[in-house]
C-alpha cells in the first residue's frame, strides 16, 4: 500500500501545480463573471477586466441612459430595454423623472432576453468604466482571444483582458450547472468538479480527489464488547465535460476507491472499487419545445436529499416555463449496486416546482417497483416548502404520504419534518425543527402504517454553516420511520466559508418496535420502551483553502429507556477533499 499512497501524493502535488495558473483558459460556461469595459462600435463588449464571483440572483447593467420613454416607463442603457419591475428600488434619490440621457446609472435586476432587461433596483453612478454581471452562457476561441456570451452582449475577451481573481477559479461553484439539479438548478457543493484544465474547445478535465477517516465506537451500546471500527476511504473521481455548443453536452465520470477497514474482533484490510459514476448526454430545448433531455447515468439529488440522493440510470426530461419547473423520469440502478433492491427497483419520479431557489415550492412523486421475492410497490407522494419566508431566516417544510403494498400489506404511513434557522445576530444563527414518521399500531396485519422515506434519501443538508451533515444525527442516522426527532442547534460562520455547528437531537418512537429501520446503530430497541435517547453532534467546517474543504464531525449518543444496552456511543470523523 505504501506505493499506492506514493502514487497518490504525486498525483495530487501534479495536479495541483496543473491547477494553479490564473489566465483566461479557465473561464467556462457557467461561471458568473464582472466584466468591465465598454461597448464598441459593432455592438460588442469589449472587456478591460474580469472577475469570477460565487453565483449571484440578479443581472448588472451600468452604463450611460441612452433614451428615456415617459409613456412606456422603460428607458436604454448599453443597448438593453429596460423595464419596470413590479416593485422597484430607487437609491440615493434617483426617480424615474430624474432620469435623462448620459445620466450613468447601475441597474440590477434580470435580463428576459430578446434585448429586454426587468430591474429590481437603481442607483445613480459617476463616471467610470461601464459594467455587466452575469452568467457565461456560451465561450469559444476568437480572434485574438475569446468570445462569451453574458445576459445578451457578446463579450470580447482579448489578450490585454485582465483576470482580476487572486484565488483558483476551480473554487468558486457555477452559477448554474449544466447537470441541472432537480428541484433549483442548484449545485451541490459536496460533489462539484470544476474542471479548470481546458484540453480544447468545449472539453475540460477536472477532478475530485477525497479522503474519509471515521471512527465509530460503542455502535452496539456494550462497553464490555470490541466492536468499534475504524474506516479509512481515498475517492478520485476524474471528469471529463465536452460542450461543444450550449444546447448539447456529455460528461464521463469514473470513481476509483480505496477503502480500508479496521475492526476489533473482525475482519481488517483494503478493499479496492472501480465503477462509473456518471456517464450522461444532455441536450437543451429540443426541437424549439423547451424540453431538455438527460440520459444516462446522473446524479439525482435534491436541495436536502431527503427524497433522493443517488446516481441512477435515466431518461430524464425538464420543461421549464412560466415560472414553472417539470422534472419527470424514469430510471434505474443497472449494473452492480451496494443495495439488492436498488438493482431490482425501476423508479418513476415526478418532481414539479415554482423553479425558485429562494422561495422553493414543489410537489413530487416517486413510484417504486421492484418484483421478484421483494414484491414491493410502495409510492410516495410529496410537497415541501424551502427558503427564506421571513427575515434572517431559511425554513423547511416536508411532508410526505406512502401508499401501495409490499408483501400483500397495505402501506399507508405519513411523514413531515418542519424547522427553521434563524440568524439572530451575525455570524451566529440558531436552528429548530422536529421530524416525524409514523408508526405501525399492530392492529392490523394487512395494513402497515408505518412511514418511510423513498430509500433513495441520504438525509444530508446544512443549518446555517457550510458543510452539510447527517441532520437526523450522524451516530443513529436513522431512516425517518416509526419516529420523532427534536432538533435544536446553535452555530457561527466565524468567516464567509468557515463554520461551527452545535446540533442536538431527542429520539422517541411513534411506537414501541424492536427495530431501527436503517440506522447506523447496531443495538436494537426493546420494543417495550419508546425513549431511544439523544445524540449531540459538534461539526467544524472549512471552505476557504485554495482548491480543498475540509470537515470534522464528533458525535456522541446518549441510550433512553428502549435499549437494554445503555452505554454511550460516539463518532469521529474528518474529511478533506481537493478539487480542480
Amino acid at each position: 500500500m505504501r506505493d499506492v499512497f506514493r502514487a497518490l501524493a504525486a498525483l495530487l502535488l501534479l495536479l495541483a501545480a496543473s491547477a494553479r495558473g490564473q489566465s483566461l483558459e479557465e473561464l467556462r460556461v457557467g461561471q458568473w463573471v464582472e466584466l468591465k469595459g465598454a461597448i464598441a462600435a459593432d455592438g460588442a463588449f469589449e472587456a478591460s477586466s474580469v472577475q469570477v464571483l460565487p453565483p449571484g440572483d440578479k443581472h448588472v447593467v451600468l452604463g450611460a441612459v441612452t433614451e428615456v420613454n415617459a409613456g412606456a416607463q422603460t428607458f436604454r442603457v448599453l443597448g438593453l430595454e429596460v423595464r419596470l419591475g413590479t416593485t422597484v428600488r430607487w437609491d440615493e434619490g434617483l426617480t424615474f423623472e430624474t432620469l435623462a440621457v448620459g445620466r450613468r446609472v447601475k441597474v440590477e435586476g434580470s435580463y428576459r432576453g430578446e434585448g429586454v432587461f426587468l430591474t429590481r433596483e437603481m442607483a445613480p453612478r459617476e463616471a467610470g468604466r461601464d459594467r455587466i454581471a452575469g452568467r457565461i452562457d456560451r465561450l469559444a476561441t476568437g480572434a485574438g482571444g475569446f468570445e462569451a456570451d453574458v445576459i445578451g452582449f457578446r463579450v470580447r475577451l482579448s489578450k490585454t483582458t485582465k483576470l482580476e481573481n487572486k484565488e483558483p477559479l476551480g473554487v468558486i461553484p457555477l452559477a448554474e450547472e449544466i447537470r441541472f439539479q432537480v428541484a433549483q438548478g442548484k449545485l451541490d457543493e459536496d460533489d462539484y468538479v470544476p474542471g479548470s484544465i481546458r484540453l480544447a474547445d468545449g472539453l475540460t478535465f477536472g477532478a475530485l480527489i477525497e479522503t474519509k477517516y471515521v471512527r465509530e465506537d460503542n455502535y452496539d451500546l456494550r462497553d464490555a464488547r470490541d466492536r468499534d471500527v475504524q474506516k479509512t476511504r481515498i475517492t478520485v473521481r476524474p471528469q471529463f465535460l465536452w460542450t461543444p455548443s450550449e444546447r448539447f453536452s456529455a460528461l464521463f465520470a469514473p470513481r476509483f476507491e480505496w477503502d480500508y477497514r479496521d475492526a476489533q474482533n473482525g475482519a481488517d484490510g483494503w478493499n479496492s472499487d472501480v465503477r462509473v459514476k456518471e456517464l450522461w448526454a444532455f441536450v437543451r430545448d429540443i426541437a424549439g419545445t423547451g424540453v431538455d433531455l438527460h440520459v444516462g447515468r446522473q446524479d439525482f439529488d435534491d436541495p436536502r436529499e431527503w427524497i433522493y440522493k443517488k446516481d441512477l440510470d435515466a431518461v430524464r426530461a425538464v420543461w421549464r416555463g412560466g415560472g414553472v419547473r417539470v422534472d419527470a423520469s424514469l430510471s434505474a440502478m443497472l449494473g452492480e449496486t451496494d443495495n439488492p433492491y436498488d438493482g431490482e427497483a425501476e423508479n418513476g419520479i415526478l418532481y414539479v416546482s415554482n423553479d425558485d431557489p429562494k422561495r422553493h415550492l414543489a410537489g413530487w412523486v416517486v413510484d417504486r417497483r421492484a418484483g421478484g421475492d421483494f414484491d414491493s410497490y410502495p409510492i410516495y407522494f410529496g410537497a415541501r416548502m424551502l427558503g427564506e419566508w421571513l427575515p434572517a431566516t431559511k425554513s423547511w417544510l416536508e411532508g410526505s404520504i406512502v401508499r401501495g403494498y409490499e408483501n400483500d400489506t397495505n402501506l399507508r404511513g405519513f411523514g413531515l419534518d418542519v424547522g427553521t434557522t434563524w440568524t439572530f445576530l451575525k455570524p451566529f444563527y440558531m436552528s429548530a425543527g422536529w421530524a416525524f414518521g409514523s408508526g405501525d399500531d399492530g392492529d392490523s396485519t394487512a395494513t402497515d402504517e408505518s412511514f418511510r422515506q423513498t430509500g433513495l434519501e441520504r438525509n444530508n443538508g446544512k443549518l446555517g454553516g457550510v458543510s452539510s451533515f447527517r441532520y437526523y444525527g450522524e451516530v443513529v442516522d436513522p431512516e425517518l420511520s416509526n419516529l420523532s426527532v427534536l432538533t435544536f442547534g446553535v452555530g457561527t460562520r466565524f468567516t464567509r466559508d468557515s463554520s461551527l455547528d452545535l446540533v442536538w437531537h431527542g429520539f422517541d418512537q411513534d411506537t414501541a418496535a424492536a427495530f431501527l429501520r436503517r440506522s447506523d446503530l447496531k443495538a436494537s430497541p426493546d420494543g417495550v420502551h419508546t425513549q431511544l435517547g439523544q445524540e449531540l453532534d459538534l461539526i467544524l467546517g472549512v471552505r476557504d483553502w485554495s482548491g480543498s474543504d475540509f470537515e470534522f464531525v464528533l458525535g456522541w449518543f446518549d441510550p433512553g429507556a428502549a435499549f437494554v444496552d445503555q452505554d454511550d456511543a460516539w463518532k469521529l470523523s474528518f474529511q478533506w477533499r481537493f478539487r480542480f
